[in-house]
């Protein structure tokens, strides 16, 4: 056989191997986890809107709620006969208590978890300015057994900004949906990759709830986690699949939501 053709042979076969050699280790190195969407990227929380939202109330509809539940506890308790005066607490205490938890829809959701990238790097999973806590003080036993039905009553008007707090408890939510276990799948080896375990996106939060001053670890833990939720776009496809939930149950009830 001429030489040649054995160099050429040589060749060929060398190439062959580089080849292999290339497509293994590029497929060892590759993210086990991928983009779940080819929805547009989501980047920030003003950018989150559901079909729902429109039929949500406003903090000032919310008050109003809160003054309407007092005066009807205040009133049943006149007409049991029962010398005694229920109040909510001071309304701006109040009103801040309701504004965070709007912005909770977006920045702490119930499947993506945290959301908060203006915020990340000098708090982590904290909130910047967090609302002072409510208490509201109980009825008397007297005052219970007649009114308690009252408070907090059905629906809480402290809890109005909450999607279960639509008629028949809102729309379903896609937290069990194939797509979305595989997206956060992939949200979880991406934050193991990093050296994080955590099976969903709302345990990280958890772990850090009473480290107010965050550390170094909650910050790293925080900014990654907003990293691989950009990496597999877990909001958007979550959003996409809500979206239809969302449409289907605003057709379904349009009688109650047009009253509520």
């Amino acid at each position: 056989m001429p030489s040649g053709m054995c160099e050429t042979d040589r060749s060929r076969r060398l190439g062959i191997c580089l080849a292999a050699i290339l497509v293994v280790t590029l497929s060892g190195c590759a993210p086990d986890w991928e983009m779940v969407t080819d929805e547009p990227i989501v980047k920030n929380p003003e950018s989150i809107v559901r079909p729902v939202d429109s039929y949500m109330p406003t903090v000032s509809e919310m008050l109003a709620a809160v003054d309407q539940r007092e005066q009807d506890i205040n009133e049943c308790l006149s007409a049991a006969g029962i010398d005694e005066h229920f109040a909510y607490p001071e309304r701006t205490a109040v009103a801040a208590y309701l504004a965070t938890g709007i912005d909770d829809r977006r920045t702490r959701g119930d499947i993506w978890g945290f959301f908060s990238p203006d915020t990340v790097q000098d708090h982590g999973y904290q909130r910047p300015d967090p609302p002072p806590p409510i208490e509201v003080a109980p009825l008397s036993a007297n005052g219970q057994e007649a009114c308690g039905e009252l408070l907090p009553g059905e629906p809480d008007p402290l809890l109005l900004f909450a999607y279960g707090s639509l008629p028949s408890g809102g729309p379903s939510s896609v937290v069990d949906d194939p797509d979305v276990e595989r997206a956060i799948r992939g949200w979880s080896a991406c934050m193991a990759a990093s050296g994080y375990s955590y099976e969903r996106p709302i345990d990280p939060p958890l772990v850090f709830v009473d480290e107010a001053d965050p550390s170094e670890l909650q910050i790293s833990t925080a900014e990654t986690d907003l990293r691989c939720k950009e990496e597999t776009n877990l909001i958007a496809l979550i959003l996409e699949l809500q979206a239809d939930q969302d449409e289907l149950y605003i057709r379904q009830h349009a009688e109650e939501l047009d009253t509520h």
